[in-house]
């Protein structure tokens, strides 16, 4: 493998990444988690908006309270723009820290496969 090759290929992954956040939004579950993160800081508490579980018969958390206000008060700030410039920095700090920890412990050439191999990225396909 030629020297220069890792680095090339974890910066096609990181442009790879750019480009995934780059697309429009396709989850519909988004909404609703940038809803439940206003909810929370509205009501300045981590708990279960009381209005949100009137008919439900079992009990339920959020699970993921602190990214998603994270999120939220990135859109107040930037709109949809800083959400996608948000993802593409998480996902970029992903695939960094593979990259480096694999370097740390295979050498360059086996921590670049590993960026490669599409088992690595934290990103669906659709």
């Amino acid at each position: 493998m030629l020297r220069w090759s890792p680095p090339v290929l974890v910066l096609v992954v990181l442009g790879w990444v750019a480009a995934r956040a780059a697309r429009p939004i396709s989850d519909p579950d988004d909404r609703w988690h940038l809803r439940l993160a206003n909810d929370l800081i509205d009501q300045h508490s981590l708990a279960t908006p009381a209005h949100w579980s009137v008919y439900a018969t079992v009990h339920w958390v959020p699970t993921e309270p602190l990214p998603e206000i994270v999120a939220a008060y990135v859109e107040r700030w930037s709109g949809l723009p800083g959400l996608a410039v948000l993802y593409a920095f998480a996902g970029m700090v992903v695939v960094l820290t593979i990259y480096l920890t694999s370097r740390r412990r295979q050498g360059a050439g086996q921590a670049a496969r590993r960026i490669g191999s599409r088992s690595s990225i934290p990103f669906s396909a659709a």
